[in-house]
């Protein structure tokens, strides 16, 4: 059997089915993504629609390929986050003083090295941050101290927007879905 050649179309297609609710493919490890007027896809779950064929049947750098040959999207491999990696980094540092000091004695001082990152973030609904810092009254949901500050922009008591299933994982950005925390409650929500 001859495998059907894919289009433009056919992957714009499966964007809208994917869009739409068609993601039958819900575990897939998403490290591979292709880019399309802004909105991000999983590339291995968007060839799998697209070509109605099981995500073990093929690689994932394959399908990346196809796409990025249509020449028409943007295909992007994302690794272990930097921050993930900065820290996994100083928690190793972190295991032996000698070694660390000895590296910090030998250290030479210049300024650090400037990356250029790609950063995607979701757009926010702003009214949704403003119903959850409203209904907080300045008091932090989780801890129920007030606002360690004022912030210095609107000299409204700082308190930050988080969702409790975040939006990554499929999250709404709803009240209902969002907390009002300090700063200290917010880290903690992510990494403690």
């Amino acid at each position: 059997m001859k495998k059907k050649i894919l289009t433009v179309h056919d992957i714009k297609k499966a964007m809208k089915e994917y869009d739409g609710g068609n993601n039958p493919y819900k575990v897939i490890k998403k490290n591979w993504f292709v880019i399309d007027a802004g909105t991000i896809y999983p590339v291995k779950t968007i060839y799998a629609i697209a070509t109605k064929r099981k995500p073990t049947s093929f690689n994932t750098k394959e399908a990346a390929a196809m796409l990025a040959n249509l020449n028409y999207f943007r295909v992007e491999a994302h690794g272990k986050d930097t921050r993930e990696q900065f820290e996994s980094n100083v928690k190793l540092a972190m295991r032996d003083d000698k070694a660390r000091r000895k590296r910090l004695a030998n250290l030479k001082r210049k300024k650090p090295r400037l990356r250029l990152t790609t950063t995607y973030t979701y757009e926010r609904n702003s009214d949704v941050v403003a119903e959850v810092r409203s209904r907080a009254k300045g008091i932090c949901e989780e801890c129920k101290s007030n606002a360690p500050f004022r912030d210095k922009k609107n000299n409204l008591p700082f308190l930050e927007v988080h969702h409790v299933v975040q939006l990554a994982k499929g999250g709404d950005d709803t009240p209902e879905n969002a907390r009002a925390l300090c700063p200290n409650c917010h880290r903690q929500a992510h990494y403690g």
